[in-house]
């Protein structure tokens, strides 16, 4: 058992160094991720609260609620 171990190990080790290298990224190369809950700068990143707009939705004809009536009660069991 040992032995089988031992030559999947080698086995493994020479295929390792057949193989090519996974290219490397250039040192200049950076990802940059902006982060949501990071205050950003007055530098025109991101807007400031007062420019954000609401998330209510603005008045309009299509905003006009139809009523509907309300079911009847339901008849209880008397107790």
């Amino acid at each position: 058992m040992a032995d089988s171990d031992e030559r999947l190990a080698e086995r493994t080790a020479a295929m390792r160094l057949d193989s090519e290298p996974s290219p490397s990224r250039p040192a200049d190369l950076e990802i940059l991720i902006p982060n949501p809950f990071e205050r950003r700068d007055d530098e025109g990143h991101g807007a400031s609260d007062a420019e954000m707009p609401t998330a209510s939705p603005r008045p309009g004809p299509r905003d006009r609620r139809i009523a509907a009536a309300a079911a009847p009660a339901l008849p209880q069991p008397p107790m």
